[in-house]
């Protein structure tokens, strides 16, 4: 290998549920609920129709799918139909707070079938954490960052998207490949080269509601269900940098033990962590205790964790734009109210398993190099 290149080995290990969109959403007629056993299955709809075929059932099943009501493990129950060979490996969602599911969020899989976590979602959160450091070191720098502006009276995501795309590449941009600083070859983020995931054994799936869940500890399920790992699930990947490209910036020697047994990156995740817990995540009594080496990752962590807001404003004047923000972009997000709660958002993203409150994509993270 050559020697400007270092690999780590990254392990995750999840402490709440966690879920990877595979873009994919599965009806109520399209999955089995076994509500007695408490268990989920996403039948192979070929070996489905074959079965279905083999008892002269098609017609039936045709007449269900296009506007019958009820779900498909009535539609087999009714008609005698033992869902095994079709039926697929079964999925525990025990400690779910609702007994009937909508529409479910697929987590997802490769090729043979098997949940994983693409490499792309492992260097968004890496890249949320840098960004946030990077910020917080320049926040005096005035001219720096820009930030959406309303447009009567209302947000436009294209015009926050692109607010937010120009501070991360004065931020970011600074390989100088080319005259072009808005170019992505430019980005310092290509020095960082993360593996997909080793795959993750389907036993360690479940299926979670979205919660949204208020300072004052009112909850509001929404009628979101997402395919998730489990907590306590260890998840491996590795890590390739390429110090050629790091070593004349910022991010050079940025997963080297230091004098204190810790990495510039693990400290940079730390300070996040503080951060998050103290400005925000405090408001919230019910959730897991705070862990300095937490990483969050996947879809539904929250505002705060998809931004670099944290690193980028100070605390009053994050929240009045947060609050202001929010308000505009979601007029029934009633957060117009955020400034005299203290805190933005107002509600936390959480999940139920098992009977206990989670906030959602939550990992503990361990860097090593190999």
């Amino acid at each position: 290998m050559n020697s400007y290149l270092r690999t780590y080995r990254i392990k995750l290990k999840t402490l709440s549920p966690v879920h990877i969109g595979g873009g994919v959403k599965v009806g109520k007629k399209e999955y089995i609920y076994d509500k007695a056993r408490q268990l989920v299955y996403f039948p192979n709809t070929v070996k489905l129709i074959e079965a279905l075929k083999s008892r002269s059932l098609l017609a039936e099943y045709e007449a269900f799918i296009l506007g019958r009501q009820g779900d498909l493990h009535r539609f087999l129950l009714e008609n005698g139909v033992e869902y095994g060979g079709f039926s697929g490996e079964a999925i525990s969602v025990k400690g779910v707070t609702d007994e009937r599911f909508n529409e479910i969020h697929t987590f997802i899989k490769d090729a043979y079938g098997e949940p994983y976590i693409p490499g792309s979602s492992l260097k968004g959160a890496f890249r949320t954490v840098i960004l946030n450091d990077m910020a917080y070191n320049e926040r005096n720098n005035k001219s720096l960052f820009s930030l959406p502006r309303p447009n009567n009276g209302r947000y436009n995501k294209f015009d926050s998207l692109r607010a937010n795309k120009s501070n991360e590449q004065k931020l970011l941009n600074v390989l100088g490949r080319n005259n072009n600083s808005g170019n992505a070859v430019n980005d310092i983020m290509a020095a960082f080269r993360f593996s997909d995931s080793e795959p993750v054994s389907r036993n360690a799936l479940t299926i979670c509601r979205k919660i949204d869940l208020s300072i004052q500890g009112n909850e509001n399920p929404i009628s979101t269900f997402r395919e998730c790992i489990k907590p306590d699930v260890e998840i491996k990947f590795s890590l390739t940098v390429d110090s050629k490209l790091t070593q004349k910036t910022v991010l050079s020697d940025l997963f080297e033990i230091g004098k204190g047994g810790s990495s510039r990156f693990m400290q940079m995740l730390d300070c996040f962590n503080n951060d998050y817990f103290n400005e925000f995540e405090r408001f919230f009594e019910e959730v897991a205790p705070f862990y300095p080496n937490m990483l969050f990752i996947g879809g539904g962590v929250g505002f705060l964790n998809k931004t670099m807001l944290l690193g980028m404003l100070e605390k009053e004047k994050r929240l009045d734009f947060t609050a202001d923000f929010l308000t505009k972009a979601f007029r029934n997000g009633h957060h117009e109210a955020d400034k005299k709660l203290g805190v933005s958002p107002h509600m936390l993203k959480t999940t139920m398993y098992n009977g206990n409150r989670y906030e959602i994509g939550q990992c503990l993270l361990e860097i090593e190099e190999i």
